[in-house]
């Protein structure tokens, strides 16, 4: 499928994209030159990540927790987020960075129900009130409202950057939910297939901070899943305790599956086993793994599957890494690093493009990937001022 002509811009565009994921570790930022969709030319410049306060990690945790929270406890959220998303920029302009021309805010997810409804907080009117471009957000509610899941939405810019007629790639992001698009070598957009595979670091990174050490966010340099060991037993729990695996994609999926409640369930048979947290921690890691290579599989069985390409947090973690590339199907895994893009900011680098398309009118979603009924244009617009009544 031939995307439109890009009308808007002439010229390469400096878009920052900002991403805060499930995982709530902090808000990353890229700035990426995006100059046409086809041919794709988009390259990344550079990027950073802005840990959150203690205070705003806090309350955005308790109320993707679901929380006792107020209507005002929302609301402050919403715009402390967005304050905060706008010091970030400032901070970089400051560092020379430069102003952005354009403006992708995914904003941090608090709910998502596939096909219902879904809530990013992060008040995009700050950054826009501040820089004066257009800024792009709430990308997900549209694709919802044409019946899809309104996730994922990066496997788009997986197709235009990735593609290929000699091979078929799985991308993979392991953040704090795990996801995978799969591009059969030499087919279309709608071959495509993409969704959640299940936890990504989610449930490791919580156990690390409530079973193990309170000051961690996540396991270091996998230090912790390494002096445990991997429990047969809880693993065969998990897999009965959770059936996500069987369901048919497209799938998505977050923290209202995998939260603290789902975790302490997870602690609570680990004790009737005489575990250590330790042990916990190994066994979460290595579900991880377990769930991706599943699905990856599943897909690999339609076109066959050369390759591999991982970016994320997770990806720093060397135990699920070493499991990965030690994968039962025997495929190559490669990072986003090996194709110019840092693994840490792949998902900003795709905000980034998706702001580019939707302010140019492009549609951002895939409907054989989401499940939505139609292809639409994604997200809402701070357009920029063109002028005033006097």
């Amino acid at each position: 499928m031939r995307l439109p002509f890009d009308w808007f811009w002439w010229w390469a565009v400096r878009v920052a994209g900002l991403m805060s994921g499930t995982s709530l570790d902090g808000l990353s930022v890229a700035y990426v030159d995006v100059e046409s969709v086809e041919p794709f030319k988009a390259s990344f410049i550079d990027g950073r990540t802005f840990a959150y306060p203690e205070d705003l990690r806090g309350r955005l945790l308790s109320i993707a927790e679901g929380g006792s929270v107020s209507a005002r406890d929302i609301a402050y959220a919403q715009r402390d987020l967005g304050v905060f998303a706008k010091e970030c920029l400032k901070s970089l302009k400051g560092e020379g960075w430069g102003t952005p021309e354009l403006v992708g805010f995914h904003g941090q997810t608090v709910y998502h129900e596939g096909r219902v409804v879904t809530l990013q907080l992060g008040d995009p009117s700050h950054i826009y009130v501040e820089f004066g471009c257009p800024v792009v957000s709430d990308f997900r509610s549209a694709d919802i409202a044409a019946g899809g899941e309104g996730a994922p939405l990066v496997p788009l810019v997986d197709y235009l950057k990735y593609r290929d007629k000699e091979h078929s790639r799985v991308v993979l992001n392991i953040g704090g939910i795990a996801n995978i698009t799969y591009l059969p070598r030499g087919r279309g957009l709608e071959d495509v297939v993409a969704f959640d595979t299940g936890p990504g670091v989610m449930l490791v990174d919580r156990a690390v901070n409530l079973f193990v050490d309170s000051s961690l966010r996540y396991d270091v340099d996998a230090k912790i899943a390494r002096r445990g060991r991997v429990s047969a037993e809880l693993l065969d729990y998990l897999l009965e305790e959770d059936d996500y695996r069987l369901r048919g994609y497209p799938k998505s999926t977050g923290r209202e599956r995998y939260g603290g409640e789902f975790l302490l369930k997870i602690w609570g048979n680990a004790k009737r086993l005489g575990l250590a947290p330790e042990d916990v921690v190994a066994t979460l890691s290595e579900y991880t793994v377990f769930m991706i290579e599943y699905h990856a599989g599943l897909v690999a069985s339609r076109f066959g599957l050369d390759e591999i390409i991982a970016g994320g947090g997770g990806t720093r973690n060397p135990y699920i890494m070493s499991r990965l590339k030690a994968n039962r199907l025997g495929v190559k895994v490669s990072t986003h690093e090996d194709y110019g893009v840092p693994r840490d900011y792949w998902e900003c680098y795709a905000f980034a493009v998706l702001a580019y398309l939707t302010r140019s009118g492009y549609a951002g979603n895939i409907p054989s990937v989401t499940g939505a009924n139609k292809r639409v244009v994604l997200g809402r617009i701070n357009p920029p001022l063109r002028g005033g009544f006097k």
